[in-house]
C-alpha cells in the first residue's frame, strides 16, 4: 500500500485523512442509532457496489436483492451512507493508488472485532 500507515484506533488521523474522518463520524452515527458494525460495514460495501454494478450491466439479481434489503433496512439512514461513499470517492480522487477501503475498514476498528475481512 503506497502512502501513510494504517491509523491503529478511529481517534488517529493525520492531516490528510479528511475523507477518512468523514467515514468514521458517518459510521460512528450509525453505530450511536444502536448499529452493529459489522452490519453497517456490509450494508456500507452492498449499497456502493450495486448501483456500479447495475450501471455497468453486471449485477447479479442476488446482488440487486440484496441492496434492496440493506435500503429498507437502513431507511432513514441513508443520507449517512451518501456520506461515507461521498468521502472513499473523495479520497480515489486525491489517491488513485490508495486502498481506501481498506484503510476506513481498518481505522473503524472492524479488524479487531472480527476474524476476518
Amino acid at each position: 500500500m503506497k502512502g501513510s500507515p494504517l491509523p491503529r484506533s478511529k481517534s488517529t488521523f493525520t492531516p490528510q485523512d479528511t475523507n477518512l474522518r468523514r467515514v468514521t463520524e458517518a459510521f460512528s452515527r450509525l453505530e450511536a442509532a444502536g448499529r452493529d458494525d459489522r452490519d453497517i460495514w456490509s450494508a456500507f460495501v452492498t449499497m456502493a457496489a450495486a448501483p456500479m454494478a447495475i450501471a455497468a450491466g453486471c449485477a447479479s439479481s442476488s446482488l440487486v436483492e440484496d441492496s434492496r434489503r440493506q435500503f429498507a433496512r437502513y431507511e432513514g439512514f441513508v443520507g449517512e451512507f451518501d456520506e461515507m461513499l461521498s468521502a472513499v470517492v473523495d479520497a480515489l480522487e486525491e489517491n488513485p493508488d490508495r486502498d481506501v477501503m481498506g484503510y476506513a475498514y481498518n481505522a473503524l476498528g472492524l479488524p479487531m472485532s472480527s476474524r476476518s475481512q
